[in-house]
C-alpha cells in the first residue's frame, strides 16, 4: 500500500489553527485598545473645544457694564446637581444647570460639577470640574471686566 504525500497532517492543521487564532486575538485586542483611545481623545477634544467656547463667551461678556451673577436659592445647597448659576451680560449669558453649562440656552458642556461664577470688583471668574474618563479635571477661567460695576 502506498502512502499519499499530498495534503497536510493533523498536527500541521492544528498548529496552523492555533497560530492563526493567536494572531486574530492579538489583532482584536489591538483594535479594541485603539478604539477606546480614540473615543477618549475625541471626548477630551470636544470638552476642550467647549471650554474654549466658554472662554470666548466670557471675553464677550467682559466688555459689558451690565454684568450680573445670580443664583437660584432653591438649588444653592446642591451645586453638583443644579445650582442654576447664571452670568448675564446683555444678550450673552452663561448658565450652570443640571450638571451642564449652557451658553445662551445651548448646552455646550456636560458632566460638570462644582461650578462657581463670581464677579469680584473687575475680575470675573468661572471655575468648574468636568468628568473625563474616570477623573475630574478642574478648570479655572478668569477675565478682567474693565466696565463692570462689581462689588469688592
Amino acid at each position: 500500500m502506498r502512502r499519499s504525500t499530498a495534503g497536510f497532517t493533523l498536527v500541521e492543521v492544528v498548529v496552523t489553527i492555533v497560530v492563526s487564532s493567536l494572531v486574530c486575538i492579538a489583532a482584536t485586542t489591538l483594535l479594541i485598545t485603539g478604539l477606546k483611545t480614540n473615543r477618549l481623545l475625541t471626548d477630551s477634544s470636544r470638552k476642550q473645544f467647549a471650554v474654549s467656547a466658554i472662554e470666548e463667551a466670557l471675553e464677550k461678556i467682559s466688555d459689558r457694564s451690565d454684568i450680573t451673577v445670580s443664583r437660584d436659592e432653591e438649588d444653592a445647597e446642591d451645586e453638583d446637581e443644579g445650582g442654576n448659576v447664571v452670568l448675564l451680560g446683555g444678550k450673552e449669558y452663561i448658565a450652570f444647570s443640571g450638571g451642564q453649562i449652557l451658553l445662551n440656552g445651548t448646552s455646550v458642556l456636560k458632566d460638570v460639577t462644582d461650578c462657581k461664577i463670581e464677579l469680584k470688583g473687575h475680575l470675573l471668574t468661572v471655575s468648574f470640574k468636568v468628568l473625563q474618563g474616570v477623573n475630574e479635571k478642574p478648570y479655572d477661567l478668569a477675565v478682567y471686566c474693565p466696565n463692570s460695576k462689581g462689588g469688592p
